[in-house]
């Protein structure tokens, strides 16, 4: 590929991207109101997407990118986690459910604080180390919760919902390797997180239960993913190419909130 070519389109990316509102979908607590099971499956499959987000917004604070929305999206991603466990905890149908909130309260308390520490190269590493934990108990809650409803909905909200962790896992990990963390547990990690999201948005398109305006939202998210997979394959590893960090910051975020919305369109047509 020329020279010409990458300029073009990297112009094109950033037209595209920074033309777009920013991200404002998601809340910063929790509603109040009583949930049904497809709410906490949306709200559990959240908490997932949340682990891997804070990670992010470190490692935009490392990185400099976009320090200050990073700062306000640390700081909103923990206020979130920490309403939703405490509105999940409450829910819990059963012991089982229960005990893995509980669970997820353990291994929360040490990543919230290494997570809103002051951001180094050191802290980055204790994060990366911490946010694995809370991603799987999160997960693991999320099917807990997805096989109590015994619906095929319910399995729609779970894995459009998981969607929305992938685009901030992938964007996670482009993020840590330009930090300087490279081992193969973060290659594995990227590649891994690229091509379960592809699978996951291939399970949405053919489900029989879309409408029409479900249908058409996934096809934003296939254009948006379209994005977030250019901008990553833009950046030079070791090149420090800013913009290029900026373009994954970005659409990443732009990823998520097609499947916020998208989750939130399968959670409404569930039916107990």
């Amino acid at each position: 590929m020329n020279k010409n070519t990458v300029l073009g389109r990297r112009r094109m990316l950033m037209c595209a991207l920074f033309s777009m509102p920013l991200l404002t979908a998601l809340p910063v607590q929790a509603k109040s109101e009583p949930l049904n099971i497809a709410d906490a499956i949306n709200k559990a499959g959240r908490q997932r997407m949340l682990s891997q987000r804070i990670a992010k917004a470190y490692a935009q604070l490392v990185l400099g990118i976009y320090p200050e929305r990073a700062r306000t999206m640390l700081n909103n991603s923990v206020a979130l986690f920490e309403s939703q466990l405490a509105e999940l905890t409450a829910f819990s149908p059963t012991s089982e459910i229960r005990a893995l909130y509980r669970q997820l309260a353990e291994v929360w308390e040490p990543y919230r604080k290494s997570a809103t520490a002051i951001a180094s190269i050191a802290g980055l590493k204790q994060v990366a180390a911490l946010n694995e934990g809370v991603l799987h108990t999160a997960h693991v809650a999320t099917l807990a919760l997805e096989k109590q409803s015994g619906s095929a909905v319910g399995h729609l909200v779970n894995v459009s919902g998981r969607e929305r962790m992938l685009s901030q896992r992938c964007a996670k990990f482009s993020l840590f390797r330009a930090a300087g963390l490279r081992d193969d547990a973060v290659e594995k990690g990227l590649a891994d997180a690229r091509k379960e999201f592809e699978s996951g948005l291939a399970e949405l398109k053919a489900a029989p239960q879309n409408t029409l305006e479900i249908n058409n939202q996934l096809l934003l998210a296939s254009s948006q993913w379209g994005f977030f997979v250019s901008a990553m394959n833009s950046y030079e590893l070791g090149a420090q190419n800013q913009t290029s960090l900026q373009y994954i910051a970005a659409s990443s975020d732009h990823v998520l909130e097609v499947m916020d919305a998208t989750t939130a369109m399968y959670q409404s047509i569930y039916r107990v």
